[in-house]
């Protein structure tokens, strides 16, 4: 673990997910009845969001990236932390307005 740079104004520093914001643990089921979109789901932060909404047992996870092997692998990763979650896969550049356009009617 690095040393804490000096001086700090915070008194702990987690270098995990911390109880209060733990999806498996506080926020479990919290999500329970919820339809959430995560754009950019393919990886990282996106990623990692989809996890965690699975952790947190959402009822339907809706993702969009712009590669449908980046959203396959995520909606993978997710079906491993919950089978019972309904997942929409849907292929999508956020810069491109005609594709948002078709995101938001198929999501309607």
């Amino acid at each position: 673990m690095p040393a804490p740079l000096k001086p700090s104004f915070i008194e702990t520093i987690h270098h995990d997910i911390y109880e209060t914001i733990n999806p498996r643990t506080t926020l479990a089921n919290k999500a329970r009845g919820k339809t959430i979109l995560i754009t950019g789901a393919g990886r990282g932060i996106g990623r990692a969001a989809a996890i965690a909404f699975a952790h947190a047992g959402a009822d339907r996870l809706i993702l969009t990236a712009r590669t449908a092997s980046q959203l396959d692998a995520t909606a993978n990763e997710v079906k491993a932390v919950s089978n019972e979650v309904e997942i929409m896969k849907i292929q999508t550049d956020m810069t491109n307005e005609s594709q948002v356009d078709t995101l938001f009617r198929a999501i309607q």
